[in-house]
């Protein structure tokens, strides 16, 4: 199983459209999103679970040169049974220039997860930045083979639907939150074959107004997540499931304006690029008919 973070300009235009209009339009225009990684394999590498600096996100799903990455261990009962999960302690902000968080987790009970067996994420997630998160965004970003057709056709794990539960902690303990009253939950599924079923490739989590996850407000997310059928592999010792995630929120009106300023910015160094190319290429042929 192989792992590719693709571009996704539309989802960027989607998630901030409304929020910073002309200057999305501008900055897509500009090429400012940035092509999709190769394929890469995935295994464990300092695989941990330890609570580290803030972890900066933000919409987009492009990958940034330098993008935020961490390793976490799948932990637990190994093969068909017994329970296993994976937890997850971090403090996180809302920043407009990281791009989304990358999580890989990874194997590491020593025996191989059956396909369509579910493991339990348990996310516990403090906003540490300044801004206030209105909803969250996860997509499985590792991609496999399904029945023999175009290669990394699928992907690799998925979640599964009926399993989601989110809780928050705004000072006073940890306390449930109810869908369709605190949150509506927006997911999508792979084509049909694609070794899930209508189980989930992305979720999109949107808080109702009074839910908003504020500055210092703690966000629990529960989720089991699978390997697909189909691929004739199952998810190995050592192997990650790698995930892109973000919360959703609202730039400051300073932090907009600067977005603004960027893709103009952007334009004129293409516009000012294609300038000298084109001269140079003129005054490279005037030099060959001399």
């Amino acid at each position: 199983m192989r792992v590719r973070f693709p571009a996704f300009p539309v989802r960027f235009a989607h998630v901030v459209v409304h929020v910073v209009g002309v200057a999305v339009f501008v900055f897509v225009f500009a090429g400012g999103i940035v092509p999709g990684v190769g394929d890469d394999a995935i295994t464990a590498s300092n695989a941990g679970a330890a609570r580290g600096a803030v972890i900066g996100a933000s919409p987009g799903e492009i990958l940034p040169t330098d993008p935020a990455q961490s390793t976490y261990q799948v932990t637990g009962g190994g093969g068909g049974g017994g329970p296993a999960n994976v937890t997850i302690v971090e403090d996180v902000a809302l920043d407009f220039s990281a791009g989304p968080w990358l999580k890989d987790l990874v194997n590491a009970t020593g025996s191989g997860f059956l396909s369509g067996q579910n493991r339990t994420i348990s996310e516990t997630l403090t906003n540490a930045g300044t801004l206030t998160w209105t909803g969250w965004h996860e997509r499985v970003v590792t991609r496999t083979t399904v029945g023999g057709g175009q290669p990394d056709n699928s992907p690799g794990f998925l979640f599964r639907p009926n399993s989601l539960t989110l809780s928050a902690n705004r000072g006073a303990g940890f306390v449930p939150l109810v869908e369709n009253v605190d949150y509506t939950v927006a997911a999508t599924s792979p084509p049909p074959g694609s070794g899930g079923g209508s189980e989930w490739e992305t979720i999109t989590i949107t808080f109702t107004p009074q839910a908003v996850i504020e500055p210092g407000d703690i966000l629990n997310i529960q989720k089991d997540i699978f390997e697909v059928f189909g691929d004739a592999d199952i998810w190995m010792p050592g192997e990650a499931a790698r995930i892109g995630e973000y919360p959703i929120g609202v730039p400051e009106p300073g932090g907009l304006a600067t977005i603004a300023v960027a893709a103009v910015a952007l334009v004129r160094r293409g516009r000012g690029r294609g300038t000298a190319r084109a001269r140079a290429k003129g005054a490279k042929g005037a030099s060959r008919v001399d």
